[in-house]
């Protein structure tokens, strides 16, 4: 493992550190509105917050509002998309589900679908059409 660290790789063809710049980092939080929003005809509470570290962008999200479809996506900070070509699949299990007013026990699982130039984030889950939807949680993922 030491060898790949010093080399500036974690793995071939995994995350590349040999880029990792600190003076990229915002060093504090931004709030964002999620845009394009896939799974709710209307919302009453949509924020999110990053911050940057290099090439790292950790995000946290509440979106909730009237489901009118069984998805839930919603659209990356503007200017930070995900890196889609390091084999990783940014993905997360962890989170907040809240479907048709019942908290879910399982996680729900989150990944940046590759199929959108790597800018939409995809909440899976057999979400109903109708009621009322909450998704909350937070990853991180490798920006371009």
């Amino acid at each position: 493992l030491n060898r790949h660290i010093a080399a500036g790789v974690i793995n071939a063809n995994k995350i590349d550190y040999s880029t990792f710049n600190v003076s990229q980092s915002t060093g504090v939080s931004t709030s964002y509105t999620p845009a394009n929003l896939v799974g709710w005809s209307s919302t009453t509470l949509r924020i999110a917050y990053y911050f940057v570290i290099g090439k790292f962008v950790f995000l946290s999200y509440y979106i909730t509002g009237t489901s009118n479809s069984t998805s839930a996506e919603f659209d990356l900070p503007s200017g930070l998309p995900a890196k889609s070509n390091n084999g990783l699949n940014v993905e997360s299990n962890s989170g907040l589900i809240i479907n048709n007013g019942g908290v879910v026990a399982t996680g729900q699982r989150v990944y940046v679908d590759p199929a959108t130039n790597a800018q939409k984030v995809v909440c899976q889950y057999g979400f109903t059409a109708s009621g009322s939807k909450t998704i909350r949680g937070q990853f991180f993922y490798e920006t371009t």
